[in-house]
C-alpha cells in the first residue's frame, strides 16, 4: 500500500481537528496584554476563525484528487491554499471593518493585520497538515498489517485443506454423486469466503454458513469422529465482521481438538446476546499435553488461569498455527472494533474454550442468522 503524503480531506475527524484549531487560532491574538480582551472580541475572533477553517477546508476536499496526484508537491500546495485563504478573507475582512468603521481589527495597519493572520495560519495549518499526513500514514500502515495477517489467514487455508477436500470428493463421485456436487458447491463457497477482499466487512450470518460449509466438509472426512452441536439464538443481529472471524476459531477446534483424538469429539458452537453483544463460545474436546495457544491480543482478553501475553508470545508458546490464527484475529478485531470486541481463551481439564464477543451498534438491523 502506498504511503500517502496528502491526507484524505473529506472526512469528518478532519473537520473536527480543522476547527479546533480555528478556535485555537481565535485565542492567540487575545494573548497579547497590550490589546483589550472582551467576549465580543473573542466571539467575532471565533466566527472569523471558523468560517476561514470551513472554506480552506472546502477548497482542499474539492481539490484533493489533484493533490495526491502531486505526491509531496501537494502537501505544499494544500499549506499555500490555507494561507491564501486566510490572506484573501483577512483582507476582505479588514477592507469592510475599515470601510464600515466597525473597529474589529483594532487601529493597526491593515497590512499588519493581514500579515499576521496569514502568519497565524501559516502556522497552525502547517502544523494541521502535518499532524493529519502522519495520521493517514498510521491508518493505512494498521490496513496494510491487517491484509498481511488476512493474507497469511488465506494461504493457511488454501493448501492446508484443499487437498482433504478434493481427495473426499473424488471418493464420493463413484457411489455418491449428489453428495460430491454438494460438497464441491461448499467448498466453493469456502474458497470465495477466504479469498475475498480483505478490506470489506462481511454479513454475520455469511459468516456463519462459512463455519457450517466448513465443518460439513471436514464431517465427510472425519465421519463418526467428528459431531458438531449447535446452540443459536433463533435471530442474530446482522451486525458486520471482518471475513475469516469465525472459521479460524472453528477451524481450530477441529484441527488441534478433533484430529489429534483417535475418538475425536463434540465441538459445540454456542452464542448469546445481551447488553448489545454478541457472544459465541467454542469448546472443543483436547488431547493431554496438546497445547492449543492462547491469546490476550485484545483488551480485556485473558486465560483465565491469572497469565496475560502479548499475541505475538502466545504465538510462539503454541508452536503450531493455532496460537497465530488467535492472536491475527485478535488483532484484525481490535482494529475494527477497538476495546469493544474481546477474544479470551482458556483451557478446562480435557476441553479448551475460546469466547469471542463483538458489539452491536445501536442502529443494527437483524435478520436471522
Amino acid at each position: 500500500m502506498n504511503d500517502r503524503t496528502v491526507p484524505v480531506f473529506c472526512r469528518w475527524p478532519v473537520l473536527f481537528a480543522a476547527l479546533t484549531i480555528a478556535e485555537l487560532g481565535a485565542l492567540l491574538p487575545l494573548l497579547d496584554p497590550l490589546r483589550p480582551w472582551s467576549f465580543a472580541t473573542f466571539g467575532l475572533a471565533s466566527l472569523f476563525a471558523v468560517w476561514m477553517a470551513l472554506i480552506a477546508l472546502a477548497v482542499l476536499c474539492l481539490l484533493g484528487h489533484l493533490l495526491e496526484r502531486l505526491g509531496r508537491s501537494g502537501w505544499l500546495l494544500a499549506w499555500l491554499l490555507v494561507i491564501a485563504v486566510a490572506l484573501a478573507m483577512g483582507t476582505v475582512t479588514t477592507w469592510f471593518d475599515r470601510t464600515l468603521q466597525w473597529q474589529m481589527t483594532g487601529t493597526a495597519p491593515a497590512v499588519q493585520v493581514i500579515v499576521r493572520i496569514g502568519l497565524i495560519a501559516a502556522l497552525l495549518g502547517g502544523a494541521l497538515l502535518r499532524y493529519l499526513v502522519l495520521d493517514e500514514r498510521w491508518r493505512h500502515g494498521r490496513l496494510a498489517a491487517e491484509r498481511a495477517r488476512f493474507d497469511a489467514l488465506q494461504a493457511r487455508i488454501r493448501p492446508h485443506f484443499l487437498f482433504n477436500a478434493l481427495n473426499t470428493v473424488a471418493a464420493l463421485i463413484p457411489e455418491r454423486p449428489r453428495d460430491a456436487t454438494a460438497t464441491l458447491e461448499q467448498l466453493a463457497a469456502l474458497l470465495r469466503g477466504a479469498l475475498g477482499d480483505p478490506d470489506r466487512l462481511v454479513p454475520l450470518s455469511e459468516e456463519l454458513q462459512l463455519c457450517r460449509d466448513y465443518l460439513a466438509l471436514q464431517q465427510l472426512r472425519f465421519g463418526a469422529r467428528l459431531e458438531v452441536h449447535w446452540a443459536l439464538p433463533d435471530r442474530l443481529p446482522e451486525i458486520p465482521v471482518p471475513p475469516l472471524t469465525l472459521q479460524p476459531l472453528v477451524e481450530n477446534a477441529v484441527l488441534h481438538g478433533i484430529a489429534p483424538l483417535p475418538a475425536g469429539g463434540t465441538i459445540a458452537i454456542r452464542a448469546e446476546i445481551a447488553d448489545r453483544r454478541i457472544e459465541f463460545e467454542i469448546d472443543n474436546p483436547v488431547a493431554v499435553g496438546h497445547n492449543h495457544g492462547r491469546v490476550s491480543g485484545l483488551p480485556g482478553s485473558d486465560d483465565r488461569s491469572g497469565n496475560t501475553q502479548a499475541p505475538t508470545a502466545a504465538a510462539q508458546a503454541a508452536g503450531h498455527s493455532g496460537g497465530l490464527a488467535l492472536a491475527n484475529l485478535g488483532a484484525r478485531l481490535a482494529l475494527h472494533f477497538g476495546p469493544e470486541a474481546q477474544l479470551m481463551a482458556r483451557a478446562e481439564a480435557d476441553r479448551f474454550i475460546v469466547r469471542l464477543r463483538l458489539p452491536v451498534a445501536a442502529t443494527t438491523g437483524e435478520g436471522t442468522a
